[in-house]
């Protein structure tokens, strides 16, 4: 899992590189490209660093990699066919994305706090004498 999040990461911030490059020679698809990229830029980083975290709670993480992924797809798929052929994906395609991204950030948030409580508890069985933890 870990290294698929990590390729999906890798290819989303390389393809926000390329869209920036297209939006800063001033196109007339600048206003589709420089959102995409931001979006793109924004979101490689994130999978990168959710790639280093999804050993810490596989199913939760990996979920929120998995929506992140295919929300970014979706909304930077939508700008770049327009960009491409002048149609969309399909109706609706980056209003779509734009959800499943909104709700990957809200998993991530939903996530924190019980990871901060497993790292407590990890914490508090780490200081216990060795002989109290064997019973």
């Amino acid at each position: 899992m870990r290294s698929s999040i990590q390729f999906a990461a890798s290819v989303i911030g390389a393809s926000g590189v390329g869209f920036a490059a297209y939006a800063s020679h001033g196109t007339a698809d600048q206003a589709l490209a420089a959102p995409a990229a931001a979006i793109l830029l924004t979101h490689g980083p994130t999978l990168l660093a959710l790639s280093i975290m999804v050993e810490r709670s596989p199913r939760i993480l990996a979920i929120t990699a998995l929506l992140m992924i295919v929300g970014v797809v979706l909304f930077a798929g939508d700008l770049a066919a327009r960009i491409a052929w002048g149609e969309r994906l399909f109706e609706g395609a980056a209003p779509a994305g734009g959800g499943l991204i909104i709700l990957s950030w809200l998993l991530l948030a939903i996530e924190a706090p019980f990871a901060a409580l497993r790292d407590r508890h990890a914490r508090k069985l780490s200081q216990r004498p060795i002989q109290s933890r064997l019973t």
